[in-house]
């Protein structure tokens, strides 16, 4: 009681600093002001209606998420759990934005019920996915994360096909806790009161769970009535929070542990510690978010600082988690051995057939027509098959060199946060230092991508070689981008959402000389792999193994490293993020046939270019006129292979 009254003490003088960065009247006319009075002048009116609510909104919504993230923790006991990690955050982001395109009217008055149907959605999907045995390891935060990858991809394709009237979520999307009233506020402790009094009351089924469900149910707990009632508790609290203020990253991670360091013991008291817990951890958040917005003059909101916040925690309880888990093994689909000259000379055909057609081949006003040698759409064309078929390529050599040289299956730029590192990189040349796309993009994602290697090589130091944990990791790093991102949207403008479409992969502003530039790069890259191959394939098997055989592992493992930041630079400086191409390229070229890292780096550059020209046409035909980014497309087909990819490594691994 002492601790709990203490955190009751310590939230008051939170919400104290809180309202003091805000617009406030005197103290004795903020004594009035609670104590009934009615509020004189714009000031007064202002405080009583925008900076109170904020202040109690603030509160709440972090109360609810430390909740739903203590609930999550205890019902599936797993430290890792909650609704960021296990994706249900997204998926409410997405039942938002999908209500808000097909039922503006009905989500503006339920909004509530569409973030739900999201949020259960994705819950459903990554319990699929990693098995109820398997939601109490690192395997449910990594297929929660995927989730999130895939539902993220989702809403930004309906954020660039309706952005006319998805403008106005902008600062939803952000995460910012601005209010005009206590509407919202009146729901929301209702549910919040309502959630925590069923857990207060439940104090002992949840410390019967801790044992593991089959010992909680042989002494008589009905788990078929009282897991699904916790569980769905906590995605209503998610959905509720996330529908009145926008997504806000890693509060329920972060309040349940930080109430077991600090020595929450019972059930009880960890439910009571997490709210408490989170609902400070958001008031300062959100503190700090007002004082950047005064200092900076523009909007920054508490979504974007929460996972500057967060990410580098969650890495820190991964490493921590690592140590006391057996590593979590992904199975890759069986390989066939076949003659590669035959099947490179096939890939190479498909490419150069792709790109024809795809150059020719379109939509326009009239329907489906066919391109004219001198038809000006040729001239519009040309660049973005070019970029996309070079990007493809780049792409599918930097996800096998990391496959191979990291050992790991879900090495590519994209999952390990390398494309993140790159991104992140040019928006910050873009919106903090004001250089032009143009001029910043390659310099700027050449040192992204350089930066995220060197701490993705320090992660797998430390995690010892975990395949899990290097992925976990980089999505971590990842994370970081989408906190700029949602200033990006906060800011608005066109010039945000011609970044946004850069950021997604789109090859609609390449130019002719861009598209040269990126080709002429990649291919004496393609020769350097070449020529490095026999370091890849010794490299594969293992460092120690390598120098045995006379490898110089320190300058080879930079080298093949500073490779694949090159490529995956140059990638995103051209035509953006294209996230899962270097993932499932490899994949796909160990499917097809088996061989040496030199047939798998053909192979895989080859298919990465297919993939990336199929994924471009469709984006350019399939809503015309609207545009869909290649990489945004690419990113729906290859996050529901690395979703079905962990489902397959969770079977294997059980059987």
């Amino acid at each position: 009681m002492k601790r709990i009254a203490a955190g009751l003490g310590a939230l008051l003088a939170l919400a104290a600093m809180h309202l003091a960065v805000q617009p406030a009247p005197g103290a004795d006319r903020i004594v009035a002001i609670l104590t009934g009075s009615a509020p004189e002048g714009f000031v007064e009116v202002v405080f009583l209606n925008a900076s109170l609510p904020r202040t109690a909104m603030a509160a709440l919504v972090g109360a609810s998420l430390g909740l739903a993230g203590s609930l999550l923790q205890q019902l599936l006991r797993n430290p890792l759990a909650s609704p960021t990690t296990l994706g249900v955050a997204s998926g409410a982001w997405l039942g938002m934005t999908a209500g808000t395109v097909f039922a503006p009217t009905l989500t503006a008055t339920h909004g509530g019920l569409f973030a739900f149907s999201g949020a259960l959605l994705a819950g459903l999907l990554v319990v699929v996915i990693a098995g109820p045995r398997g939601m109490a390891g690192l395997g449910a935060v990594l297929a929660g994360l995927a989730v999130s990858l895939l539902f993220g991809a989702l809403a930004r394709a309906l954020v660039l096909i309706e952005d006319q009237r998805l403008r106005d979520l902008g600062i939803w999307v952000a995460g910012d806790l601005s209010q005009s009233g206590w509407g919202e506020v009146h729901v929301l402790l209702a549910q919040v009161l309502a959630v925590l009094g069923l857990a207060i009351v439940c104090a002992r089924p949840l410390t019967l769970l801790r044992l593991g469900f089959e010992i909680a149910a042989g002494r008589g707990l009905a788990l078929a009535i009282f897991a699904p009632l916790v569980a769905l508790g906590a995605l209503a609290l998610t959905a509720s929070a996330i529908a009145a203020v926008g997504p806000i990253a890693f509060v329920g991670l972060l309040a349940p542990a930080i109430t077991r360091a600090v020595g929450a013991v019972s059930s009880r008291a960890e439910v009571l510690g997490a709210t408490l817990v989170g609902a400070a951890a958001l008031l300062a958040t959100d503190a700090l978010a007002i004082s950047a917005s005064t200092w900076a003059m523009q909007l920054v909101p508490s979504g974007a600082v929460a996972p500057l916040l967060g990410a580098p925690a969650l890495i820190i309880l991964l490493l921590r988690r690592r140590s006391v888990e057996r590593p979590w093994v992904l199975a890759v689909l069986p390989a066939q051995r076949r003659a590669p000259r035959p099947v490179l000379a096939t890939l190479a055909a498909l490419l150069l057939a792709a790109m024809g057609i795809t150059l020719v081949v379109g939509r326009a006003e009239t329907g489906w027509q066919l391109a004219d040698l001198d038809d000006l759409a040729l001239a519009f064309r040309w660049p973005r098959v070019l970029a996309a078929a070079a990007g493809g390529v780049a792409l599918g050599i930097a996800g096998t060199i990391l496959q191979r040289l990291l050992r790991n299956p879900l090495a590519s730029p994209d999952v390990i946060g390398v494309s993140a590192g790159a991104g992140l990189a040019v928006v910050i040349a873009v919106l903090v230092l004001g250089v032009g796309l143009s001029a910043a993009a390659l310099p700027a994602a050449a040192v992204g991508a350089g930066l995220v290697l060197a701490a993705l090589l320090l992660a797998d130091r430390l995690g010892r070689g975990d395949p899990q944990m290097l992925a976990l990791t980089g999505l971590a790093l990842a994370a970081l981008l989408d906190s700029l991102l949602s200033v990006a949207f906060a800011a608005g403008g066109d010039g945000v959402y011609s970044l946004l479409g850069w950021l997604s992969g789109s090859t609609h502003r390449v130019e002719g000389w861009m598209a040269m530039r990126l080709t002429l790069w990649v291919l004496p890259l393609m020769v350097v792999a070449v020529l490095l191959a026999r370091w890849i394939d010794l490299l594969s098997l293992g460092v120690r193994e390598a120098g045995a055989v006379g490898v110089r592992v320190r300058l080879a493992r930079p080298v093949l490293l500073a490779l694949a930041g090159t490529a995956t630079a140059l990638v995103t400086a051209t035509i953006g993020l294209a996230p899962f191409v270097g993932l499932v390229a490899p994949h796909l070229a160990r499917l097809i046939l088996v061989g040496s890292a030199l047939t798998e780096l053909l192979a895989s550059a080859l298919i990465g270019g297919l993939m990336m020209v199929v994924a471009d046409w469709i984006g350019r035909v399939a809503l015309f006129p609207v545009q869909l980014p290649a990489g945004l497309i690419a990113a729906l087909l290859g996050g529901a292979y690395l979703v079905a990819l962990i489902a397959r490594g969770r079977r294997s691994g059980a059987a």
